[in-house]
């Protein structure tokens, strides 16, 4: 999971104290994130944008929620043409949940008028115990400096990033 531990891991993250960078996000997602950012977006209908109406490619930083709780996270796109997109992504612990180690690895995607896809592809730096995961969103978003959607993994639900 873009950095997240399997609901069953016995492990589980490992213990505070451990010395790592702590990720913040602005806006309402810092505490309450799945409450405040809302669920899944509204998909977009077919046809409203071009796809080059979208540019996605930048840095962009927020959290997400998974199996170990709010984590926080940074996203570099970059575009490749032709719709292709790459990625880095990097995870690590937020203030209301410092247990998270830091993490990253790089990603694969696709880009149309509608939705971003983000493909995990490989590990960068691996906790232990973690997973890679994928995102999806729906574009556009009313707010083209936002991202949001859903992270694909069971144990996972939410993302926010902005730029």
């Amino acid at each position: 999971m873009g950095g997240c531990t399997p609901p069953d891991d016995p492990a589980g993250p490992p213990g505070p104290g451990a010395p790592s960078p702590t990720f913040s996000a602005e806006g309402p997602c810092d505490l309450a994130f799945g409450s405040s950012c809302g669920p899944t977006p509204t998909p977009t209908p077919a046809g409203s944008a071009s796809l080059s109406s979208r540019d996605v490619s930048g840095q962009w930083k927020g959290t997400y929620t998974c199996g170990q709780g709010l984590t926080g996270f940074n996203l570099d796109i970059s575009d490749e043409g032709g719709g292709a997109v790459s990625a880095v992504f990097s995870f690590g612990p937020v203030e209301s949940n410092p247990g998270v180690p830091n993490g990253s690895y790089s990603m694969t995607g696709r880009r149309d008028s509608r939705s971003l896809t983000l493909t995990p592809n490989a590990w960068i730096e691996k906790p232990p115990g973690y997973v890679m995961v994928g995102l999806v969103a729906d574009l556009p978003g009313e707010d083209p400096d936002v991202l949001s959607g859903i992270v694909t993994n069971p144990a996972c639900t939410t993302f926010r990033v902005t730029r």
